[in-house]
């Protein structure tokens, strides 16, 4: 597949996650289009709180007076969030556009939604090629929009880490696990994987799994022109999702690819430990596909 639309949501509470700066850095690698999405998150009134304004002018004028700040602070959010997607383009000389035009010259675009986030990804986001958010360890409120992102649209899913990266698809790895939401991820960073100096396919050795080998997905990435190196450890005292990090660490990885489990279909969904673990603790960009 080819990524050429990229899906950056923001919301007032999750802008300063660096997904932004991300989305953007991958726009200019694959002269893609990244569309930033504003969600100006409605103010509801909770209906027990409602109830008890009533016939109370004081709780009415409180409830006024914090749906007012509310608003401020998301316009305050709003603003301060445009204002550096403007410095971006400009540094990065991208393009600012809507509509593609013939050429592969990267560009980006600013929308505003009023709603709430999951209903605007889930909504939205299966229109796109891939799907750029924070990582949910920098705020609480990002991690429903991570769900929704990944469950709700059938996209893969770029988590930005805190620090913005300088370089992603130098050094891609591989967290390979012979699942079949692995093999998902793996199509879909094909590429980044096709511009990559340096693949690896890294196996946590458990014995838990049955599927395809490593070696076969090496085999398989070949045929795309992709040579893959092949390493692998065990988790010893450590948990695989701290396996795979200390990897990525240590090799220089600027990207990791990987599945993305959950132990639930339910509509509050529970991410797999692994998922957890790594959506919580990396520091470089991380791409999932479920």
């Amino acid at each position: 597949m080819t990524i050429k639309s990229i899906l950056a949501p923001l919301t007032n509470a999750t802008a300063k996650g660096f997904p932004l700066d991300t989305a953007l850095l991958v726009a200019n690698a694959l002269r893609a289009h990244a569309e930033v999405l504003f969600i100006k998150e409605e103010v509801r009134e909770n209906t027990r709180m409602a109830l008890i304004a009533a016939g109370r002018p004081e709780v009415q004028d409180a409830l006024r007076q914090l749906a007012a700040s509310t608003r401020q602070e998301q316009e305050s959010g709003h603003r301060l969030a445009r204002q550096k997607f403007d410095d971006l383009l400009a540094r990065h000389r991208i393009d600012y556009r809507e509509n593609s035009i013939p050429g592969d010259l990267p560009s980006a675009f600013w929308r505003v939604a009023s709603g709430t986030a999951i209903d605007e990804i889930e909504q939205h986001g299966s229109a796109y090629d891939l799907i750029v958010v924070a990582r949910p360890e920098e705020n609480v409120a990002s991690q429903p929009i991570v769900e929704a992102a990944l469950f709700g649209t059938g996209c893969p899913v770029l988590v930005a880490p805190p620090k913005p990266p300088k370089i992603i698809g130098e050094h891609v790895m591989i967290g390979w696990n012979q699942g079949v939401p692995a093999a998902h991820a793996v199509r879909y960073a094909m590429p980044f994987l096709e511009i990559a100096s340096r693949v690896e396919v890294f196996s946590v050795s458990t014995g838990a799994k049955r599927g395809t080998s490593a070696p076969d997905i090496a085999r398989y990435l070949s045929w795309h022109g992709v040579k893959a190196e092949l390493n692998s450890a065990s988790p010893d005292q450590r948990s695989v999702g701290e396996t795979l990090l200390s990897r990525a660490r240590e090799s220089g990885a600027d990207l990791l690819v990987l599945g993305a489990f959950s132990h639930s279909r339910l509509r509050q969904l529970v991410l797999g430990g692994v998922t957890r673990h790594v959506l919580k603790h990396a520091d470089i960009p991380v791409l999932m596909a479920h």
